[in-house]
């Protein structure tokens, strides 16, 4: 199947940390060919026919703060050989919802997030139903971040196919840019 789409982004880039506004909207002719599903798709070289996909984002920055708002999904169901949930073909989607914030810590630039992910009908891509994120950065020094997040998962309820168990993971990560 070819592979074609567009990206429309419109930003209102205001010098400051964060745009004060971006709006954006994508389409591709095949979701299939994407990272996140290649690995997860069943049979990739005999494929029941594309599906095309669908994103949206949203964000409102203002100073320090932006809030983010995103969405990506299948627009039709996959053929249940390729994906499937709950022995029907998949309507995969997920969103993020995000507060970032910029301040300073100890005289140094420093980064917080906050997130909430969801994803629909995506157990056969290893997601979990509900994620919730906490992340803390600080450049420590030029070009070196010293960062540390937190994960909460939550994976789809038994009935679904999934555990329905929780599971937390704490990252600590230092990165040097060049």
């Amino acid at each position: 199947h070819p592979l074609y789409g567009f990206n429309l982004n419109l930003a209102d880039d205001t010098h400051q940390e964060y745009p004060a506004h971006n709006i954006g909207l994508s389409w591709t002719s095949n979701l299939t060919d994407s990272d996140g599903l290649v690995d997860a798709i069943r049979e990739a070289s005999g494929l029941h026919g594309a599906v095309p996909g669908l994103g949206m984002n949203i964000s409102i920055g203002s100073g320090d703060l932006l809030l983010v708002a995103e969405y990506m999904g299948a627009t039709k169901r996959f053929h249940p050989k390729d994906l499937a949930f709950r022995e029907k073909g998949a309507l995969p989607g997920a969103s993020n919802l995000e507060v970032d914030c910029l301040f300073h810590l100890a005289g140094k630039k420093a980064h917080l997030a906050m997130a909430w992910q969801y994803t629909r009908e995506a157990l056969a891509m290893a997601l979990p139903e509900n994620r919730y994120l906490a992340m803390l950065a600080m450049d420590i020094h030029e070009h070196t971040t010293l960062s540390l997040e937190y994960a909460h998962d939550r994976d789809y309820p038994e009935k679904d196919g999934g555990t329905g168990d929780a599971s937390n993971v704490l990252t600590l990560q230092l990165a040097a840019s060049f």
